[in-house]
Formats: structure tokens, sequence, C-alpha cells
């Protein structure tokens, strides 16, 4: 199975269930549950997840995750960069662009290997 389906979680900040499971509720004409908890592609919630948590957070991974609030009050955007790529390429993402300087845009473009 591929790693870009999974099990989606709440995405919106605004949302008092952020990173909660994302669940819709879908009945049958008898009113059962058919489906409830929503799979889809999870590409762009594994990058996220990846830059936001802090290496040791990941129970099963302990050196994963980038920690990417620790870089406020840095200014080693290589080193940014390089960690972003070391990190991305351990969960098997592939990076094909990646743009992370100061004053710019901060751009990702990465998939998982076919």
């Amino acid at each position: 199975m591929s790693k870009k389906i999974g099990i989606q979680i709440q995405g919106d900040g605004e949302h008092p269930d952020f990173m909660d499971l994302h669940v819709d509720v879908q009945r049958n004409s008898e009113g059962l549950i058919i489906q409830g908890i929503v799979v889809n592609d999870i590409v762009e919630q594994n990058k996220s997840l990846l830059l936001i948590t802090h290496p040791g957070e990941w129970k099963m991974s302990p050196t994963l995750g980038i920690g990417l609030s620790n870089m406020l009050l840095d200014h080693d955007y290589l080193e940014w960069r390089h960690r972003i790529r070391e990190q991305f390429a351990q969960d098997e993402l592939v990076v094909y662009r990646l743009d992370l300087f100061p004053n710019k845009p901060f751009v990702i473009d990465a998939n998982y290997k076919k």
C-alpha cells in the first residue's frame, strides 16, 4: 500500500478538534453507519507533520522530525534545507524543489517514491 493514502487528521488550526481524526459519518438508507474515518491522500499532511514535530516525538521513529519552530531565531538556512531533505528522505519523500531563503516564500515540492 502506498504511503500517499491514509487516515486524514483535522488540518484547520481554527478547528477545535485540530490534529484529531477527520471523521465524516455516512449512513445508508436504513441509517446505519457505512463509513466514518476519512481515508484519502495524506502527502501534504505527512510533510506538515514532519516539519512541525521535533526529533523524539515519534515513538516508533525517535530520530524523525524537523522541529521547524526552532528555526525562528536561526539564520543558517542551508542547514535547515539539509535537515528537511534528510528527514523527508528518511520518510521516503523525494524533494523536487525546496526554496527556503530569508524574506522569500517557503516552497517544498516533494512526493513519495513510486
